[in-house]
């Protein structure tokens, strides 16, 4: 497992305005543009993020526009293309270049090929973004999501005569920003600041005189004088009104023409002109960029921003906007913005929460938190209300409660408070000016780090989020003074026992490191790898790297080892905590990990399918979407994907209903049971290949139904049954109440054709019980089906996902009455060509409290209809010789002896070492096999494989392989089969 190294400063930014009583922005949701993407400190040293954000992908969207990144600049066959037409008609035509200015060569990060494409405004854009990213012509398409300006109103201060520095400002006093002056001022080489804001009122009397002037342009000639593709920019750019006016539309936004105006005073207001209020930076150049969108509230146009600001000489970029969800597109530009010399500065987030906030959390950007700047409270957590948020992504905290700064109030020279990660944010970007004045040719990242490492320590003043704020609160003094290393991690490699890149249960692991130093000379560094998680042991966490000097990079193989633990919970997200100490040097850094991932694919024969533990079929996240993804979907015969999700559905009505499809966002009702993941077993007791997976809906839902699920999947490799995949789902009523009218179903939304996938139609097959979908717009693509086995006389119901005609809307996302419409009902069995789902269920079935069924389906695939339904046929036989005799229907009742069943009872003692017993109760005379396996499903022992007779049989292993060898400390898994019944227990070896 590779982890690029993500340089993140994050932060989130609070639009609290202390402005009219009427005006809150607390729950306000604006357009910005921010997508996921690692996060790293100031220099590159937070690197092991993943470009996934953690929050649900239902955030809003900027309707009608998406943002295209082609892998070959767009050129006239990009043009003609069929798919690219097929999708997006004449908007392809109307495509426009984020990055305005003629480009020559290729640029960091590719932004010379990333297009916004406007479509129509009620598109589906979030499938739309997923068809265009499956074109060979296309590297990724994204929505623009809608960011939050994030804040909270205070009350307004007196709009004041006098200056306010000493009366408003002590929180500037608190980070020693007088004997900062004495050694560095914005003026003194006056580099250019820009804020991406709602907009920014550059004629106030606190900011006018510190304005940006673009030298190249000539105001009012209507010209674009210096060739930078913006028409008489002389102060900046308004991205919503395309024109050279940043300002902000106080009609149509005046939450954001307050927020974009407050956020640059705080950036660079005009300093000791006896007006108005102070800045830390002391009179740097502003420039000002409104990326406003058509709500209030959101910023829409962050990419151009950012772009803008680096292709025009800005050195820090201040960013008070975000939200959860993450973007690869802003990651580029923000990456681009780097390589031109920008330090990119953003909010946190105001959410209380540990989730990573984009920008804030991308790589080479600084988050920064909100702390009180002074009062009693001073360098405490804001944590009431819009509080900060927090977390290993975190570089930086700075004053952000009750922040006096300019507003614009449609009026004339406005002041007022303000408090948010928002204001926190250019506070901190201020104090990286002073930093970029005294040191003109150091880098982004060098004056990034020296912003952290320069912070104060406030650990002792925030119990339970230590070094969850950052290097701690930033110092305007020590950041032009201290002389310090500042050594991070800027890539790290996770190398796994058995190298399938998972982090498994009981599973050894090494780390490689890669260190660079930013800053001053380092001598005797010491790095220590520590566990906060009781699932992670550090077994060696100790690695002395010696002397590295300023700009030097080293690399350490298997610096580190850890073993993950035997009960570690699937899917568990945290950080491992890494220190690093030197002489008269201290510093830290998180290595975020994924423990025992939740997915396994099937990929024997014909069809690669995954398989999940959350009850979801193909794909954990939507394919392509922002979220990112987990799974490969389903294939055939090495196609591409034809599954745009999958998901399990089983319930007695629409208030006793657990599932894994779609909301109005992606949603599960299911988690592992028992910290238990998926298994694969390769080969399997019966087949080729076989999956088992329990999960229960009783921990991730409001109102459970109350099941354990036990998903077990086979699949064959050999001709002529290597078409199609088994998936059983064995249900069991945790409940004290008997389930009446209980049905169990599949929900699959097919794309057989990426670009085509409105061309889609589905049918149903009585015979076969089969349900099938295709494409009849292009040859040569196959059918697909789900059918099921035994039992009432299945439910079929073809779905039009555009919601016409019939009584659920697919496009709008499911309610849980719509699913048990479909799951209850038969519908429509006929559909197309649209863009398609199809529902299959079973029941109803009456379940006692205590007891289960088994409920089998197959997904199978063929090159035409014909070959799909003997497909089908085949399946059918391979079911009733095998699958129905070896594991059992519904309902799956077996013969016992009334006084002896057929039961393995639990290994004792486990874990163990060297070895273990059970006890195997035996009804009656029957064939047995014991097998001993692995976590990868690999074959490790077999103990017994005969004829038992009725009775009580011990049955022991000492912990050995086929050969007599030792086997390693780790998980491992007893399969019993016998007949109709298969159990399968967990064992724990610790050496």
């Amino acid at each position: 497992m590779h982890h690029p190294a993500p340089t993140s400063y994050g932060t989130t930014a609070i639009f609290a305005a202390a402005c009219h009583a009427a005006l809150s922005l607390a729950a306000l949701t604006l357009p910005l543009l921010a997508f996921p993407a690692a996060a790293a400190p100031a220099g590159a040293a937070r690197q092991g993020w993943t470009l996934h954000a953690s929050a649900e992908p239902g955030a809003p969207v900027v309707p009608g526009r998406l943002v295209v990144k082609f892998r070959a600049p767009m050129d006239g066959h990009t043009k003609t293309s069929p798919h690219l037409r097929a999708l997006l008609g004449d908007a392809l035509d109307s495509a426009r270049p984020l990055l305005r200015r003629r480009v020559t060569a290729p640029l960091p990060g590719g932004v010379e090929r990333l297009f916004t494409v406007e479509v129509s405004a009620d598109a589906d854009l979030r499938r739309l973004a997923r068809k265009l990213a499956a074109l060979p012509e296309v590297e990724y398409a994204e929505p623009v999501v809608v960011q939050q300006l994030v804040g909270e109103d205070d009350h307004l201060a007196a709009v004041p005569n006098d200056p306010q520095y000493v009366t408003q400002q002590a929180y500037l006093q608190v980070m020693q920003v007088e004997q900062a002056w004495n050694i560095a001022k914005g003026a003194d080489t006056s580099p250019i600041v820009c804020v991406i804001d709602g907009g920014t009122d550059w004629l106030h009397e606190d900011l006018q005189a510190n304005m940006w002037t673009n030298a190249g342009e000539v105001p009012g000639n209507f010209l674009d004088d210096d060739s930078n593709g913006f028409v008489d920019d002389v102060h900046g750019w308004d991205f919503r009104e395309d024109n050279g006016d940043p300002r902000g539309n106080w009609a149509a936004t005046p939450s954001n023409s307050n927020h974009g105006t407050h956020t640059g005073g705080l950036l660079a207001a005009v300093t000791n002109n006896g007006v108005g209020i102070a800045c830390a930076s002391w009179n740097p150049r502003l420039m000002a960029v409104n990326a406003s969108g058509t709500q209030d509230g959101g910023i829409a146009f962050g990419f151009e921003g950012i772009l803008y600001a680096a292709d025009n000489g800005a050195r820090i970029v201040s960013l008070s906007w975000g939200s959860t969800d993450a973007s690869q597109a802003e990651q580029d530009v923000i990456d681009y913005a780097t390589s031109q010399g920008v330090l990119v500065i953003a909010a946190a987030g105001n959410n209380n929460s540990r989730t990573p906030f984009f920008p804030a959390a991308y790589r080479n950007v600084i988050a920064v938190a909100n702390v009180w700047g002074q009062g009693p409270s001073t360098d405490q957590r804001y944590g009431t209300g819009s509080a900060s948020n927090y977390g290993g992504w975190v570089d930086v905290a700075a004053a952000g409660v009750s922040v006096y700064s300019t507003f614009d109030f449609n009026l004339t020279n406005q002041y007022g408070s303000s408090t948010g990660t928002s204001m926190s944010a250019p506070v901190a970007a201020a104090v990286a000016a002073l930093i970029q004045s005294l040191h003109p040719t150091w880098t982004p990242l060098e004056v990034g780090e020296q912003l952290r490492i320069s912070c104060n320590n406030i650990n002792a003043l925030n119990p339970g989020f230590e070094d969850l704020l950052g290097k701690g609160r930033v110092n305007a003094f020590r950041a032009v003074s201290l002389s310090s290393p500042s050594v991070r991690l800027t890539n790290w490699t996770l190398h796994d026992a058995d190298g399938n890149g998972e982090l498994n249960q009981g599973e050894n692991v090494t780390v490689s490191v890669e260190a660079h130093n930013y800053l001053a000379d380092a001598t005797a560094l010491v790095l220590t790898l520590t566990s906060p998680s009781p699932h992670v042991t550090i077994t060696d966490g100790n690695q002395s790297l010696g002397s590295l000097a300023r700009g030097a990079t080293t690399n350490v193989a298997n610096a580190f080892a850890f073993t993950v633990s035997p009960s570690a919970p699937p899917g568990a997200k945290f950080d491992l905590r890494l220190d690093i100490a030197g002489t008269s040097y201290t510093d830290f850094q998180w290595i975020p990990i994924v423990l025992e991932p939740v997915v396994k694919t099937h990929d024997v024969n014909n069809l690669v399918l995954s398989l999940t533990s959350t009850g979801n079929l193909g794909w954990i996240g939507f394919p392509g979407g922002l979220q990112g993804e987990e799974g490969q979907g389903f294939r055939f015969q090495g196609g591409p994907n034809l599954l745009f999700e999958g998901a399990l559905l089983l319930g007695t009505g629409p208030a006793a209903l657990s599932d894994a499809a779609r909301s109005t966002v992606e949603r599960s009702d299911f988690l592992p049971a028992n910290n238990q993941p998926p298994r694969r077993l390769t080969p399997g007791p019966v087949a080729d290949q076989e999956i088992l997976a329990p999960f229960v809906d009783t921990a991730n839902q409001t109102t459970p139904l109350g099941v354990r699920v036990d998903l077990h999947s086979e699949a064959y490799a050999a001709p002529p049954n290597d078409d199609f995949v088994f998936v059983g789902f064995k249900v069991t009523n945790t409940t004290a109440g008997a389930f009446t009218g209980l049905r169990v179903g599949l929900f699959l939304d097919w794309d057989i054709d990426e670009a085509g996938y409105d061309q889609n139609s589905a049918a149903w097959d009585a015979e076969r019980r089969l349900g099938y979908a295709w494409n009849g717009s292009v040859s040569g693509l196959p059918y697909v089906g789900v059918m099921t086995f035994g039992g009432p006389v299945p439910s079929y119901s073809a779905v039009r996902n555009d919601g016409t005609g019939q009584p659920v809307n697919v496009y709008n996302g499911l309610t849980k009455g719509e699913k048990w419409t479909l799951l209850s009902g038969t519908g429509i069995q006929s559909v197309g060509p649209t863009d398609i789902s199809n529902v299959l269920s079973t029941g109803p079935f009456t379940l006692q409290p205590g007891d289960s069924l088994r409920v089998w389906f197959a997904l199978l695939a063929g090159d035409n209809l014909a070959d799909l339904q003997l497909n089908a046929d085949r399946a059918l036989a391979v079911y009733g010789d095998t699958i129905q005799t070896a594991i059992g229907e519904m309902p799956p009742q077996t013969t016992e002896s009334p006084a002896l069943r057929f039961h393995l009872g639990p290994a004792m003692p486990n874990p163990f070492n060297p070895g273990t017993r059970l006890t195997l109760q035996v009804d009656r005379p029957r064939q047995i096999q014991l097998a001993i396996y692995d976590i990868r499903g690999r074959l490790v022992r077999l103990l017994a494989d005969r004829v038992q007779p009725a009775g009580l049989v011990q049955v022991g292993w000492d912990g050995r392989d086929q050969e007599g060898a030792a086997v390693g400390s780790g998980v491992y898994m007893l399969t019993l089969r016998s007949e109709r019944v298969i159990q399968v227990q967990r064992l724990v070896l610790t050496r």
